[in-house]
């Protein structure tokens, strides 16, 4: 794991250190890293800061064999907040101990990782002995074997200039094999010499600014500006967040790695369809195409997460960052404006995508409102789906994808409409309805059958599932029983679930039964969605995925899956409390504990429960388990895991079809607390 970094073997870590070591001893008896500097390999001064990573890699791995009472050279989530109290960090606003202490093992280890850079490069040259190839690049650089270098040591010092003019030459000549040992030190030397006069220097800006903006094809330099300390001298905001961790489940990386692939991630929506395929891939080349400066966007992804870490709230403190910067570097009013309101509302597509009902009309005109106008939309979708793609490679699932585009298009017809004055919700979902009749004539049904069907069902259907699901659920209840239940299934590859529809008697306890059956049988609930359908009966959809995120593509499995479901609605037995399972390990590191909000949904049909805690196996089963209990009915559940947490958002109504009372609401409360942080 990036988060659970190997001290001994892991990049950066002592193991690379006895790497040059090894080398130093086969070639020249010695493994005494003083020889280094004798042989004119490094300097007196490298030779201190490394001598420093080493005692303190050494000093984190003994403290490691301690904690843990065996060998162990895994810094695992369990054993960080310990070390981090034994290496005397304390918690600050918004900067907890353990996540400095991990930033100072980070950035050593990226000093070791550059001295191996530098030695090993010196070393194999020493050793080879290879005949130097030079070739002129310009006046001031050459290519030394294919390395790029200053042709005077003292380049950068005499012209600081010429320190961002080293990036772009590498960016501009795809030839370039890297930068040489020597001009690598030279960088790192010149990066604290980096001050307000040279970032002030309007040639220096330009620049920049050329780096940034490179088209899509031409490798970004901005990762080998962060590697050499460039990049965090020229953005100071940049410089702090530079190693810095955050400790949860959810981020992979750290924060100028994930800010770097995200900006990546953007660069590469640019490119042409023959390096990108797919369906979705092409859609956000499509809007790429639209863009009118990707500077902008580029500049969003740089400061989006730039303010972690110093208290308040880092979208906010980020946007100022960017708008700053935006007018420092020569961008418009309105670009600048555009960049800082990027960052300032980056989280909202996707809480939106994955919290709220993007075909309810109320929250796609509220979104709609937000973002004002298709360039606003397009921007931030982009910025968006590039930000997921570049937290967590378990991240980004198809049903994520599809969520989130469900939402740039019911917003983007909403936009083409005025939405100061949309048209009528009946509108609306007259057109849902008569698109799914269409589609089921066309299939050999009676519209007279179709609508009799229907008639159960009030107007909410109609804006609770997609044109395809009405199509889906009328053909299957049209062949179904007419009493007990029926369950059904199908898989949709393209959206990466399996949806798992019920038909039959209603009742409180279904929810809970259905839940049950799912998680022992290794399903997980992204989403459920339940509702009157007349006579005493109700229709659910459940969309479910295995418990690596993957869709059940095995129809057998399904199969027995939909028997066991069936079987147990039939029964209509309470689930007896399931046996208490163990946390995994990377889980027990971390206490969410049981946050309970409550608000009234938008119509004011329901009560919207928002529950965040840590996620455990069976947590939904627990929480269908109390709802049943206190007569409680589930109208709509929309569950995310964000890393170590559960933000799991429930419509949720009494056996009245009503909005939960005060009292109900407490106890309800009581329950979930109890529950919860007892389990």
């Amino acid at each position: 794991s990036n988060l659970e970094p190997d001290v001994k073997n892991g990049p950066g870590g002592l193991r690379d250190l006895h790497t040059v070591q090894w080398i130093l001893k086969r070639r020249f008896g010695s493994t005494a890293l003083e020889s280094l500097v004798e042989r004119g390999l490094i300097s007196a001064e490298q030779l201190v800061g490394l001598r420093r990573a080493r005692d303190f890699l050494s000093q984190v791995r003994f403290a490691l064999h301690l904690t843990s009472g065996r060998m162990e050279d895994r810094l695992l989530f369990e054993h960080q907040k310990q070390l981090a109290g034994n290496f005397g960090y304390h918690d600050q606003t918004g900067n907890r101990a353990v996540e400095q202490f991990m930033q100072r093992y980070y950035r050593t280890t990226r000093r070791v990782s550059l001295f191996n850079e530098v030695v090993l490069q010196r070393l194999g040259a020493v050793i080879g002995r290879t005949r130097t190839a030079e070739r002129r690049i310009n006046a001031r650089f050459l290519t030394r074997n294919g390395y790029l270098d200053s042709k005077r040591p003292k380049l950068l010092e005499d012209s600081p200039r010429a320190v961002l003019e080293s990036f772009l030459l590498r960016q501009k000549h795809a030839e370039i094999r890297g930068f040489g040992a020597p001009l690598v030190e030279r960088l790192m030397e010149a990066a604290p010499r980096i001050d307000s006069e040279f970032r002030n220097d309007p040639k220096n800006r330009r620049t920049f600014m050329q780096i940034l903006s490179a088209p899509a094809p031409a490798p970004s330099q901005l990762e080998a500006m962060n590697r050499y300390g460039v990049l965090g001298a020229y953005i100071p905001q940049f410089g702090l967040i530079t190693g810095r961790m955050q400790y949860d489940l959810f981020h992979s990386y750290t924060v100028d790695v994930h800010i770097l692939r995200v900006v990546r991630n953007l660069r590469r929506f640019g490119l042409p369809d023959k390096q990108e395929t797919g369906s979705r891939d092409s859609r956000l080349r499509e809007i790429m195409e639209r863009i009118e400066n990707p500077a902008v966007l580029y500049i969003a992804g740089l400061f989006h997460d730039i303010a972690k870490g110093r208290g308040g709230d880092h979208s906010e403190l980020g946007a100022g960052d960017a708008e700053q910067f935006c007018s420092d570097h020569g961008l418009s009013p309105r670009e600048s404006a555009l960049a800082a309101w990027l960052v300032r509302h980056h989280l909202d597509l996707s809480i939106t995508a994955q919290k709220k009902d993007v075909y309810d009309p109320a929250v796609i005109r509220d979104f709609a409102r937000l973002v004002g106008d298709q360039v606003h939309l397009d921007h931030l979708y982009l910025l968006t789906v590039a930000d997921v793609r570049g937290t967590n490679p378990g991240l980004w699932t198809a049903w994520k994808a599809r969520a989130f585009e469900d939402l740039y298009r019911q917003t983007e017809r909403a936009l083409r409409m005025n939405i100061e004055q949309p048209r009528g919700t009946g509108e609306l979902l007259k057109e849902r309805e008569q698109a799914a009749l269409a589609e089921l004539r066309g299939r050999g049904l009676e519209e007279d059958r179709i609508r009799a069907i229907w008639n159960g069902f009030a107007e909410d259907y109609f804006w609770l599932f997609r044109d395809d699901e009405i199509v889906w659920h009328t053909a299957a209840l049209n062949d179904g029983p007419s009493d007990g239940f029926l369950v059904a299934s199908r898989t949709h590859t393209a959206d990466g679930n399996t949806a798992i529809l019920v038909h039959g008697p209603s009742a409180v306890r279904r929810f809970f039964i259905t839940c049950s059956v799912l998680d022992a049988k290794g399903l997980n609930i992204l989403d459920a969605r339940i509702l009157p359908s007349g006579g005493r009966r109700s229709l659910a959809q459940y969309l479910v995925v295995q418990r690596d995120g993957a869709a059940l593509q095995d129809a057998d499995q399904l199969e027995v899956i939909c028997d066991s479901l069936r079987e147990a609605l039939a029964r209509g037995d309470l689930p007896s409390r399931p046996a208490s399972r163990k946390l995994p390990r990377r889980l027990r590191a971390f206490d969410v504990g049981v946050q309970v909000s409550f608000r009234a949904d938008p119509r004011g049909r329901h009560t919207v429960m928002e529950l965040v805690t840590t996620d455990r196996p069976g947590l939904l089963g627990l929480v269908g388990g109390i709802l049943t209990r206190q007569e409680i009915a589930v109208r709509t559940a929309k569950i995310a895991t964000i890393g170590e947490r559960a933000e799991d958002v429930f419509h949720l109504a009494d056996t009245g079809r009503k909005p939960l009372s005060a009292d109900r609401r407490e106890k309800l409360l009581d329950a979930l607390k109890k529950e919860l942080e007892d389990g």
